[in-house]
């Protein structure tokens, strides 16, 4: 009888002491959060200048982008896309927030990381009009190239646009 109890209590305990360590192992490093918050930075700012050469770069060769237009395989194919997205609108505003359960190592080494979190843009289409607030989903899979991180895998969702609104009408002098 004591015997089957110490067996319960072992298990028990190891039950509640994997987990435990299991989670500490995909924790990432602060010092590497604070690079892949740089990319979200250099995100912004390709957005913001309108620039699909520095938005692709943050891409590796063979990477993959999959949203509601379609997968684009490879670093050209992305370019291509976003320079479409920026051909066809001016972006105000792009943020990116990550979930507070990002990121996580997904390899035993630390060079594969997941990331995910919500978007918020401000854009105007080029051709005028309404100034529109989109919102959505985003997950990416990273990779450690050298010193850098890039992106290997990028999805992306649009939730709905939550605002659409008038540009200011032009003022004129009398």
């Amino acid at each position: 009888m004591k015997i089957r109890l110490i067996v319960a209590l072992v298990g028990l305990t190891i039950s509640f002491v994997l987990p435990a360590f299991a989670q500490q192992e995909d924790t990432v490093d602060p010092q590497v959060v604070q690079q892949l918050r740089g990319l979200d930075r250099k995100t912004e700012e390709a957005y913001k200048k309108g620039d699909a050469t520095a938005r692709a770069a943050l891409f590796t060769e063979d990477a993959i982008l999959v949203n509601q237009k379609g997968l684009f395989s490879g670093r050209q194919a992305i370019e291509a896309y976003y320079a479409d997205v920026f051909t066809g609108a001016h972006f105000f505003d792009m943020v990116q927030t990550e979930d507070k359960n990002s990121p996580v190592t997904i390899d035993s080494v630390g060079n594969y990381i997941w990331r995910h979190g919500e978007w918020h843009e401000t854009f105007q289409p080029q051709s005028g009009g309404l100034i529109c607030n989109l919102f959505g989903y985003w997950s990416w899979v990273v990779v450690r190239e050298g010193d850098t991180w890039k992106i290997r895998l990028a999805t992306s969702w649009s939730e709905h646009i939550v605002t659409a609104i008038a540009p200011p009408s032009p003022k004129t002098t009398h």
